[in-house]
């Protein structure tokens, strides 16, 4: 098994695909969650609201300096 060190983490960066799949997925969460909401869905509701509860510290992450 592989491991990198502290230093290589901290060089690794998602790049412009990393950041655009990051927000789209996060967007998909946000739609989800709305619309499972209108339809008076309650698993849809928590499952886009853990798809959110992620999305954003991933978003921030990937498209982060």
């Amino acid at each position: 098994m592989k491991e990198l060190s502290f230093e290589r983490m901290e060089d690794l960066q998602g790049g412009a695909e990393g950041c655009g799949l990051a927000l789209a997925g996060l967007g998909f969460a946000l739609i989800g969650s709305f619309a499972s909401f209108a339809t008076l869905n309650p698993l849809g509701v928590i499952i886009g609201v853990g798809g959110i509860y992620v999305g954003v510290p991933s978003a921030i992450i990937a498209c982060g300096e």
